[in-house]
């Protein structure tokens, strides 16, 4: 992030310290990690200004907030969260000193770019346990994408992650490498997840043109491919697009409420072509699936099994539950 210390508070400049590329960010994290690791810490670099910070033991009641709520507001009593964990707070200000003379950043400033000044640390959590998709519907599946939340969280549903080059997780990725990522996945699995950052960037943001342009290039770029590549392939298909939440870009920061989302099912076409994809049309919608978990149940039309967690097992090893 990019923060500024001015009489005594500390200011939220940008959350992303300019969108700054990977390999910017990669040099700084890199080079910071081998001066912070520890028996407490460990790094890890990430895309863009996203990346990962693993506390072993580390306490579980910290209260961080996402810096992106908070663009270009005071943010002194987060920051004062950070100062009560000696720990953290000393690692916070090892990286403030080293970032402040890296060579990324004064070739930042001199540019007249946002340097990356500091780590703001948040949305902190433990390993999760949860059955992998091929547990719960019996098919195999894979997961596109650049942020490493989704990523991750397709490794440890067991989904192949794919990496295509150019995606970014910001307004500038790889629309067309995406789409053609996921058309070549399903010639082999059954089930693929396109995850597109954009427009809640755009919404970030506060940019209305740049957050319509991502939902153009969306549907022009990802939707449309997939959609002729799969009639081409013959066969059966669904698809499903939905976001994962509101990020309006007058309050550029995530919203409450039910998201939209639209199936389209290739053995039961129907003509909606008056319809329209939005949230006004949502809420006059008579279906509504109130927990978000079995939005997927109602895609593949499978009801999922049931599977016996153990926490000292991994996801791959837990056992599918018979029925008496």
């Amino acid at each position: 992030v990019t923060l500024k210390f001015r009489e005594g508070r500390v200011y939220m400049e940008d959350y992303s310290a300019d969108h700054i590329s990977t390999e910017e960010a990669h040099m700084l994290i890199e080079d910071l990690a081998p001066l912070v690791s520890s028996r407490s810490f460990e790094l890890f670099a990430g895309v863009s200004y996203r990346h990962l910070l693993l506390w072993r033991g580390g306490p579980e009641g910290i209260s961080t907030v996402p810096p992106h709520d908070f663009i270009g507001m005071d943010v002194t009593e987060a920051w004062h969260i950070y100062e009560e964990e000696p720990l953290l707070y000393g690692l916070l200000t090892k990286a403030i000193t080293f970032f402040h003379r890296h060579s990324v950043n004064e070739k930042r400033r001199a540019e007249g770019k946002l340097p990356a000044n500091s780590l703001w640390p948040w949305g902190q959590g433990r390993r999760p346990l949860f059955a992998t998709f091929s547990q719960l519907y019996g098919i195999d599946s894979a997961v596109v994408a650049a942020v490493d939340l989704i990523r991750g969280l397709g490794v440890w549903a067991g989904m192949e992650v794919i990496d295509v080059p150019g995606a970014t997780g910001y307004l500038d990725t790889n629309y067309k490498g995406k789409a053609e990522a996921a058309l070549r996945a399903l010639k082999e699995k059954t089930l693929v997840l396109v995850h597109v950052e954009a427009p809640d960037e755009a919404g970030h943001m506060g940019d209305v043109r740049e957050k319509i342009r991502a939902i153009e290039s969306f549907d022009k770029e990802v939707v449309g491919p997939v959609m002729d590549g799969l009639r081409d392939m013959g066969g059966s298909y669904r698809i499903l697009v939905a976001p994962d939440h509101y990020t309006p870009v007058s309050l550029k920061t995530h919203g409450p409420g039910p998201v939209p989302y639209i199936i389209y099912d290739s053995l039961s076409p129907k003509d909606n072509s008056d319809a329209t994809f939005s949230e006004p049309a949502a809420e006059q919608s008579p279906i509504m699936i109130k927990e978000g978990h079995k939005l997927m149940q109602r895609f593949i039309g499978v009801t999922p099994r049931e599977v016996e967690l153990n926490p000292k097992k991994k996801a791959s090893e837990q056992r599918i539950a018979q029925p008496d």
